[in-house]
């Protein structure tokens, strides 16, 4: 279950913590103008059988939040996404994304659902989310099968900006990198084999 996390300074000059496990309702105490928070959403359900795991819930945390004595705020708690299902003999579903958690006008959003296996040597794309879903590949190496997990956090905002790629190209080494046990290798082509985009990165 997700948490929130407020702290009040009251009239008094004592210090008023309070933490919400559910979802409810604030009531703002007299003589209280603002909140230090942390905000914290739900985690990604994990993908089917042999699927990456959910993201982590995203945060948001700060002080001086206004607010005002007397009124009431709702407080909405995110719970954490589901984790994938057999669909077929072979295959499963991806996670579902875990809830947002809202304070006032603070929204953190809920983590992505993992990316689960489909049956044919690959796997289906996780979700983005507050911290997005794992990716995962399965990898033939000799007379086995290895599942390469990496992190696909972000990958649609940085894909979008072409300052972001060039730096991730680089880190990564893109255009060199050839090993498939790799998860730079995997994460360099998601572009092409998990955004159903059909591009790369360069």
């Amino acid at each position: 279950m997700a948490m929130l996390l407020g702290r009040a300074l009251a009239a008094g000059g004592y210090t008023v913590v309070q933490t919400f496990t559910a979802s409810g309702t604030w009531t703002c105490p007299t003589g209280v103008t603002s909140v230090e928070y942390l905000v914290v959403a739900g985690g990604g359900g994990g993908g089917f059988a042999m699927g990456g795991g959910g993201g982590a819930g995203g945060y948001r945390t700060g002080t001086g939040l206004s607010v005002t004595a007397g009124t009431d705020y709702t407080v909405t708690v995110g719970g954490g996404g589901a984790g994938g299902v057999s669909t077929t003999s072979d295959q499963g579903s991806s996670g579902s994304n875990g809830g947002n958690s809202v304070f006032s006008s603070i929204t953190s959003t809920g983590g992505g659902g993992g990316s689960s296996y489909n049956g044919s040597g690959a796997a289906t794309t996780g979700s983005n989310g507050g911290s997005g879903g794992g990716g995962a590949v399965y990898v033939r190496v000799g007379d086995g099968v290895r599942k390469i997990n990496f992190s696909q956090s972000g990958m649609a905002k940085k894909f979008n900006d072409p300052a972001r790629v060039r730096s991730f190209v680089a880190r990564h080494h893109c255009l060199t990198n050839k090993d498939k046990t790799s998860r730079s290798y995997w994460a360099c082509r998601w572009p092409r084999f998990f955004s159903n985009s059909g591009k790369t990165w360069w």
